[in-house]
């Protein structure tokens, strides 16, 4: 069901419905929290979203007939409508970014474009680092694929979450790196 909801968050955010930092955060504690689409409305309601606005009316209709929605607005969603091989994981960095921009505020925009960037030049081959004297490419013999590559993202970034030091733990408190995952996997697997 949480899928179903961030659908309806990125068609919001590109018809131009979702305008600020706070319409987002409102959005995803929304969608964390409902189960069902009159619980989601309703949370709208509670987190500063009122039923009077033009968002919370354009999520009620997105809401109202996911399915038929989706398949009207696969662009919308970044979704591939030929049926190809999706783009790549570790290479089309625009299409990663278009893809999460949605539900990310600008602040949390940059902690993702720099655990991504982090991530891709872990992928290349080893090289080494003078500085550091040491090897680094953590990844660098690891599968290419966007399978295995999206699913050590997401490992990634729940490391950073978790990670003890206080400063980062702090910068990624509120970071969605679940909606970013799921995201990710079902545009790239």
């Amino acid at each position: 069901m949480l899928l179903c909801f961030i659908d309806a968050i990125i068609m919001a955010y590109r018809a131009g419905y979702v305008r600020h930092d706070e319409q987002k955060t409102a959005l995803i504690i929304a969608a964390r929290a409902a189960t069902d689409p009159l619980t989601f409305m309703t949370a709208m309601d509670t987190f500063g979203l009122a039923r009077s606005t033009e968002l919370h009316q354009y999520m009620g209709h997105i809401l109202a007939a996911p399915e038929y929605y989706r398949q009207q607005n696969p662009h919308m969603l970044g979704l591939s409508t030929t049926g190809g091989q999706p783009e790549s994981f570790l290479t089309n960095s625009q299409y990663v970014q278009f893809l999460v921009e949605p539900v990310l505020t600008q602040q949390q925009q940059q902690l993702f474009y720099n655990a991504y960037w982090w991530f891709v030049r872990n992928h290349e081959k080893q090289y080494y680092d003078q500085r550091k004297g040491m090897c680094i490419g953590k990844y660098a013999l690891e599968s290419r694929d966007n399978a295995s590559a999206v699913a050590r993202f997401e490992d990634y970034l729940s490391w950073l979450m978790n990670k003890s030091a206080k400063t980062v733990q702090k910068r990624y408190a509120d970071f969605p790196a679940d909606i970013v995952a799921a995201i990710l996997k079902r545009a790239f697997t």
